[in-house]
């Protein structure tokens, strides 16, 4: 959409070479305008559809939570009465040793899941359409204003 903006005004200048360097500016303005109105509707747009995809994460993230909180405390004294067989009735080192499991694991999960959270909630198609739009736009004002070689004037 941008790009197709910025290619109408090109092709106006050079259409009519004559017009004004203050009509110009104003189509450039107009032009602008017309970008931002259409990003902020894509922000919108992409946020809606970003917190409707966080809201089903997260209510599934606490029911699978809540389940595995559930089912792992017996399975949890099982491992532990298990291993303080195995070492000699020391129950203190098999819990111990039970707890730096279920930490590290549990840490390492967390962290995941809090980077996967992150990405979702980058707005990626906003962040791209921007790039694309300034790009779009810088090549678009290079091409219509003059040039020093088109003027004969020297910077």
């Amino acid at each position: 959409m941008v790009r197709c903006l910025l290619m109408n005004l090109v092709m106006e200048q050079d259409e009519n070479p004559n017009k004004s360097f203050s009509q110009v500016l104003r189509d450039v303005g107009s032009s602008a305008k017309n970008l931002f109105d259409s990003e902020l509707t894509l922000i919108k747009t992409e946020i809606r559809q970003s917190s409707e995809k966080l809201g089903r994460d997260l209510l599934r993230l606490t029911l699978f939570g809540a389940l595995l909180a559930v089912s792992i405390l017996p399975f949890l004294a099982f491992a532990i009465i298990a291993l303080g067989e195995a070492f000699s009735q020391r129950y203190w080192l098999s819990s111990l040793t039970v707890a730096l499991l279920c930490g590290g694991v549990g840490g390492l999960l967390t962290v995941r899941s809090y980077h996967q959270l992150k990405n979702d909630m980058g707005l990626p198609a906003t962040k791209q359409t921007l790039r694309d739009g300034a790009n779009t736009f810088s090549d678009g004002i290079k091409h219509v204003l003059p040039t020093p070689a088109h003027t004969g004037e020297q910077l």
